[in-house]
């Protein structure tokens, strides 16, 4: 089976880094989460079976980057461009990340969704009333709360108590890919209680499921 390799960095350029050092405990648990948070991501975007590895990249000397290479099955979803950790021709909502930043930690009232039609976007209907459509792939992934657990301790732990800065996701190539300002990576925090199914209707002639989420 063919492989390909994707790498990516993420940078911590928060004032507390100035100095170009970080909490060990808390730059261990977000090496340790990006790991768990790819793998669990494949497995629901390619089936249990699925499998990958990643490695870290040993920083230069005074330098808060962390690179990781994955080496993942070239015929499958690649979960970092559905993550939204690599570069995309699709921006916005098409990621995990574009989709929680649209969020802005609105709550999720209702996720309708066409049980007919696996390609069919997924509604969420927000606290506001307002509505947010996803691919259903980013779906899966963005309401998952394990995904948003990980996602906690890889964006918002390292940075939580900085006054400025941002953290930033960049390919190989050292080019920004998603740039997460300070004031906004609250964004990324766990929701508060897990995805519970609610209703069960029959429309028509589909079927739509709605789930409470919080």
């Amino acid at each position: 089976m063919s492989q390909q390799t994707s790498t990516f960095k993420i940078s911590y350029d928060i004032d507390e880094t100035s100095d170009h050092t970080i909490d060990a405990e808390l730059l261990g648990e977000s090496i340790i989460s990006t790991a768990r948070l790819i793998k669990n991501t494949n497995k629901l975007l390619n089936g249990e079976e699925a499998d990958l590895s990643i490695e870290v990249k040993a920083p230069e000397p005074g330098s808060v980057v962390v690179e990781f290479i994955t080496l993942l099955n070239a015929t499958g979803i690649n979960p970092l461009t559905t993550l939204g950790f690599v570069a995309s021709a699709i921006p916005g909502t098409a990621t995990v990340l574009g989709a929680l930043q649209e969020l802005k930690s609105r709550k999720i009232t209702l996720v309708e969704e066409d049980s007919d039609d696996e390609t069919a976007e997924v509604k969420l209907k927000l606290s506001d009333n307002n509505t947010i459509n996803l691919p259903p792939e980013v779906a899966k992934i963005a309401l998952n709360r394990e995904v948003r657990k990980n996602l906690e301790k890889i964006i918002n732990d390292p940075s939580h108590g900085a006054s400025k800065g941002q953290v930033i996701f960049k390919n190989e190539n050292d080019d920004d890919v998603v740039n997460i300002p300070i004031n906004q990576v609250n964004y990324y925090k766990k929701p508060s209680k897990s995805v519970v199914e609610d209703i069960d209707e029959i429309d028509e002639d589909k079927e739509v499921r709605f789930v409470k989420v919080n």
